[in-house]
């Protein structure tokens, strides 16, 4: 049986890696000619995952 504390930190981990994996799809794996600014590309991960501008670019970074 598993803890509260390690659902949530499940969880957490997996949103983050949604975030990462949607960045990579924007941003990462894009042509340069095709390439969005990055701010835009973080500023609609936050409105997608309603969540602020800076904490999309901790989870991008990898800070916890």
């Amino acid at each position: 049986m598993t803890t509260p504390a390690a659902v949530r930190q499940a969880n957490l981990d997996q949103r983050n890696q949604r975030i990462r994996d949607a960045f990579y799809k924007r941003f990462t794996n894009v042509p340069r000619a095709q390439r969005p600014e990055r701010e835009q590309v973080v500023a609609q991960l936050a409105d997608e995952y309603f969540l602020s501008e800076k904490t999309v670019e901790k989870v991008l970074v990898g800070y916890r």
